[in-house]
């Protein structure tokens, strides 16, 4: 397991140094620096002993404690502690950086290329070596286990996504500094991502990486650089790359102009439409889900996709039988009345699914979420939707969408009375 100290031996993210040798004690202490962890750092003491002529190293006492059950170890653990191990917790990062191979680049396009190999092959090793090494802040020993700490949280944050990162975008760049953005899709929620900032730094050498708190220092103290155009730069970027993964992943969905002209939809292509969006959600088939679904011209993406994240998670946790209160038809609208059931909690929702006629077949309104009021954060959602719809839809429609709201409301109150009566 990761928490086992032989964890430190077999991870390709774990570097290895050795730090001493006593030969009083015979024995070698090794450093081990691991990323993963909050405590980054750990010395293992391997017994030595020489015979005819050679070194033969024994195993470490603490990798045999990690064998020993779990409420063993702790008592064992301190009595192979050792008075030097904070001493040379100290001096790790200055050794392994003087004992790993620098390498730098002459664009920040190549040191990316390298660094997402180290990644894709878990050598947090291999990483290290784009670090600088040279200049006032960098040369110092002081500064090195700051550097190596902060590298190593970058490094935690990026392998702890367990995937591949989207295709590279543009890097962006200031004089001696640039930032590469690298983007991740949040698992479970299409259309959404996460961005990790890259920052690369360039001296006479040429371009190295950089963690986020010796960046801070060097670029004010040192270059007299502002991060901040690239902050915005960065934003910026952001915030239209999320909006094309939206519009990518919203392509399936049918958009509506008001007002309604097709006709109403029947009760049993609405009922089949509404079992096989909830299906979809559940089994997780995204495209199947989308393609069950309109949403009214002028929805603003991103919302729509967060709506659609929540409606996957709400599914996840709900029993399988969803129970249908009614269906109910006003205008051209026709809303599926329903009651769910949270597995976690076991309390009830009502909402209502709203479905219309499209030129693509029947649809589930995605961007109206409706509900009967069971408390009040869900009353003040609902008048904010209310708001929005009435800024949206023209009068007889929107007279419409509220008397049918209004019966599901009052299906939800006699379901909500007949459920209390049964549990008393």
């Amino acid at each position: 397991p990761k928490s086992s100290d032989w964890h430190l031996l077999t991870n390709r993210s774990v570097i290895t140094q050795v730090l001493k040798e006593d030969h009083t004690r015979n024995e070698v202490a090794l450093g081990c620096l691991n990323p993963m962890e909050r405590d980054t750092s750990k010395i293992l003491y391997f017994p030595i002993h020489k015979s005819g002529g050679k070194t033969f190293v024994r195993l470490a006492p603490m990798l045999k404690v990690a064998l020993l059950p779990e409420n063993e170890r702790r008592a064992q653990r301190w009595r192979h502690h050792h008075n030097d191990e904070n001493e040379l917790k100290k001096m790790l990062p200055a050794a392994i950086l003087k004992n790993s191979r620098p390498c730098n680049y002459p664009t920040p396009q190549k040191l990316r290329e390298h660094f997402l190999r180290s990644v894709a092959n878990n050598d947090f090793t291999d990483a290290i070596r784009l670090l600088p090494r040279k200049g006032d802040y960098f040369g110092k020993k002081e500064n090195q286990a700051t550097m190596l700490s902060s590298f190593g949280s970058l490094w935690q944050s990026i392998q702890v996504l367990s995937q591949p990162p989207l295709p590279p975008v543009d890097i962006l760049q200031e004089k001696s500094v640039a930032l590469a953005p690298l983007q991740f899709a949040k698992p479970n929620r299409p259309g959404e991502s996460q961005s990790i900032k890259i920052w690369m730094i360039k001296d006479t050498d040429g371009w190295h990486l950089i963690g986020q708190a010796p960046l801070d220092k060097t670029i004010k103290d040192t270059l007299n650089i502002s991060s901040d155009k690239l902050e915005q730069r960065f934003s910026s970027i952001e915030k239209n790359l999320q909006e094309k993964h939206s519009r990518n992943w919203l392509s399936k969905v049918a958009t509506l102009t008001p007002p309604l002209t097709l006709d109403p939809v029947k009760e049993d292509e609405a009922k089949l439409l509404f079992a096989n969006f909830r299906t979809h959600l559940r089994t997780n088939k995204i495209e199947s889900a989308l393609s069950c679904c309109a949403v009214l011209k002028g929805t603003d993406n991103i919302q729509t996709l967060k709506v659609f994240n929540y409606a996957i998670r709400g599914a996840a946790d709900h029993i399988d039988d969803d129970q249908l209160l009614g269906m109910i038809r006003a205008g051209k609208w026709l809303g599926v009345s329903v009651r769910t059931q949270s597995k976690l909690t076991g309390t009830n929702d009502y909402p209502l699914y709203l479905v219309v006629g499209t030129p693509k077949g029947p649809r589930i309104f995605l961007d109206i979420d409706l509900r009967h009021a069971t408390n009040k954060g869900r009353e003040l959602l609902n008048k904010k939707n209310w708001r929005r719809l009435e800024a949206s839809l023209p009068k007889e429609s929107l007279q419409h969408l509220k008397t049918l709201f209004a019966v599901h409301s009052k299906l939800a109150t006699e379901d909500i009375a007949k459920t209390l009566k049964l549990r008393e």
